[in-house]
């Protein structure tokens, strides 16, 4: 066999010695963002059955179901202002939509848009049906996401 063949030979299994190499490297990590996606979506669900566990608190008016869907830091002043809320007023919260938009190992930020449909049971006080967006962070705390931060960014009062 000639020097010429020999070099072809060497080179054409280089070559596929390579390419069997990419094939190999791009399934792995096909495989990575497989899994990678399905573990976003089942975190996102985990994150919006938080959201709806929340919204469930405030439409029965169960404080701690409320509260234990907030990192801990919150619940004793959030405890106060929302039991008095349920006092005061008698509120349907449904959501209409909710998306999480950005995953962090640390924190994930979720949109959501929720009508609120309620009335006062105070004379003097009125309440206004609405349909709010809120930006809502969740962190993890002993193991667990909770709602960290939310604030409204936008609101669509309603008849």
């Amino acid at each position: 066999m000639s020097k010429q063949i020999r070099k072809y030979i060497v080179w054409f299994i280089g070559i596929g010695l390579l390419a069997v190499l990419l094939f190999f490297m791009t399934m792995s990590n096909a495989n990575n963002i497989h899994t990678s996606q399905e573990e976003n979506r089942k975190l996102e669900a985990e994150i919006q059955a938080i959201y709806q566990r929340n919204l469930q608190g405030a439409n029965t008016e169960d404080v701690d179901l409320y509260l234990s869907t907030i990192n801990t830091k919150a619940r004793e002043e959030t405890g106060e202002v929302m039991a008095q809320f349920f006092t005061d007023f008698d509120v349907r919260q449904d959501l209409l939509e909710f998306e999480v938009t950005d995953i962090e190992p640390d924190a994930i930020v979720a949109k959501a848009r929720q009508k609120a449909v309620g009335e006062s049971v105070l004379e003097e006080e009125t309440y206004r049906n609405h349909i709010a967006t809120v930006l809502v962070v969740f962190k993890q705390e002993e193991g667990e996401w909770r709602i960290s931060e939310s604030s409204i960014t936008n609101i669509e009062f309603t008849p």
